[in-house]
């Protein structure tokens, strides 16, 4: 069973609404919040785990995605094979963290990103895997190009953090990602 993270503030839900969208067809779906516990029908398991307070990740294999708000300081313990999704603009934690994981992956718009987008306008964008990543089953995935159809306001961050969730879940369809 795959187990995702979302920590950050518990007022900014948009990444949370837009992963249980993504993947409620794909997985039967545990998501535990502070307020909320909540199944949902499926083949394959997933825990969806949303807090704004975490202390230790002693999950293996596990995504944690920090939101853009996510303060790292009283995390004291996380597992080595965490695979953490960072906004490159937020460099403390970026910082903290590639000290002691090794998987980290940014999302931002530098070339120096692992996710990124190579075109983007208001309804649609190509989001690009820049780097050959590790799925959690083990496989490589190398770099690649995403079409995203984007309906509603979404962030940046939201949809780069959400793409690069699919694909290390290996579920991504590269025909098209319908936020």
């Amino acid at each position: 069973m795959n187990t995702i993270i979302i920590y950050g503030n518990k007022k900014d839900d948009q990444l949370k609404n837009i992963l249980l969208k993504l993947l409620s067809d794909k997985f039967k779906i545990n998501y535990i919040s502070n307020t909320v516990v909540s199944s949902s029908t499926g083949h394959r398991a997933l825990n969806i785990i949303e807090t704004s307070s975490l202390n230790e990740i002693k999950v293996k294999n596990a995504i944690l995605i920090l939101k853009n708000n996510a303060k790292i300081n009283s995390i004291k313990l996380i597992d080595k094979s965490t695979n953490i999704i960072i906004n490159e603009n937020n460099t403390k934690n970026l910082l903290r963290l590639a000290k002691s994981i090794n998987n980290v992956f940014t999302c931002g718009f530098s070339s120096k990103d692992y996710i990124t987008f190579s075109s983007h306008e208001d309804d649609n964008a190509i989001v690009s895997l820049q780097r050959s990543i590790r799925l959690l089953n083990g496989h490589i995935c190398d770099p690649m190009e995403i079409p995203c159809n984007i309906v509603g306001n979404i962030s940046d961050y939201s949809i780069l953090a959400a793409t690069l969730t699919l694909i290390l879940l290996g579920v991504i369809d590269e025909n098209k990602v319908n936020f």
